[in-house]
């Protein structure tokens, strides 16, 4: 066996031996495995797996600063044209790393991961988590204005219904947090936000070549924004009907158990109780019960 094949087998182990520590909480270990290991990781492949390793040892540690280091080493090695592909990845790690301190620069680095030609799934995590760092950091119009530019340019994108349902359920979101205030709860500005996101969600469920995963949480959405509606006494009267329809489907796509397959299945309850159906009300109650006990006793 020549030495670099040694090599390979003794680095090998030490990143298998990293990943058992990883998976057991032995954080120490971890680094203790990987250090040993540096000398062994010549190569950028190499390099590449040790660290995101280290990374992930010391992001479930709780040591985000040596993270931190660890993630902006990682991202340096995608300057070789061998871990080029890998850059959108780095730069994921990274930002997610610095999102709840250093808020600009992640947004640069989920802009980096918006470029054209990048796949499809790395372009719609990029707008997508770039929105959710602004919307946890109080940020919810610029959340949704980064949405909202987004599918404007790219509306015939393969990613646009999913940027559509998620940027309904900001919508919904930033709605229900004024919920508290009953002097703006129906004001003007946020049952427009109810209209923006129902036409958001309309859009998903009338493309027939949509995700079938989408359907579930459109029809939720949609059966919200009807809802609230309706308890804001919005014309026509049929606001409840549309409410009760649209979490009837949501029920019945929506995976089980589940939590928002749940919320349906009570919200339909909360309908057709008011429409005064009150055995197949009483139903949809129990069906959560019932389920709620099942997975108690599993």
């Amino acid at each position: 066996m020549c030495s670099s094949d040694l090599r390979e087998l003794r680095l090998r182990g030490m990143l298998v031996l990293a990943e058992a520590q990883l998976a057991v909480g032995d954080f120490a270990g971890v680094e203790a495995s990987l250090e040993r290991g540096r000398p062994l990781a010549a190569q950028p492949v190499d390099g590449w797996r040790r660290l995101f390793l280290l990374v992930e040892g010391r992001r479930k540690a709780g040591a985000i600063r040596q993270a931190l280091d660890a993630a902006r080493e990682l991202r340096g090695l995608t300057t070789n044209e061998v871990l080029a592909a890998r850059r959108p990845a780095a730069n994921a790690i990274l930002a997610g790393l610095l999102s709840t301190n250093a808020l600009d620069e992640s947004l640069k680095l989920w802009d980096e991961n918006l470029g054209v030609g990048l796949a499809p799934g790395v372009r719609r995590e990029a707008v997508l988590r770039g929105a959710e760092t602004l919307a946890a950091a109080g940020r919810s119009l610029q959340a949704q204005e980064r949405l909202a530019t987004w599918l404007n340019a790219n509306k015939a994108d393969a990613e646009a219904d999913g940027i559509r349902v998620s940027l309904g359920q900001l919508l919904l979101r930033t709605h229900f947090s004024v919920t508290n205030d009953p002097a703006r709860v129906f004001a003007a500005d946020q049952l427009a936000l109810l209209s923006q996101a129902a036409g958001l969600f309309d859009q998903v469920l009338t493309n027939r070549a949509a995700t079938p995963s989408l359907q579930g949480p459109a029809w939720l959405g949609r059966g919200w924004c009807r809802w609230r509606e309706y308890e804001a006494g919005i014309q026509p009267s049929n606001r409840l009907a549309e409410a009760r329809a649209a979490f009837a489907r949501a029920a019945e796509i929506l995976p089980w158990p589940g939590y928002e397959a749940a919320v349906a299945t009570h919200k339909l309850g909360e309908c057709l109780w008011i429409e005064g159906q009150w055995r197949p009300a009483l139903d949809r109650f129990i069906t959560i019960l019932s389920n709620r006990s099942e997975e108690h006793t599993s």
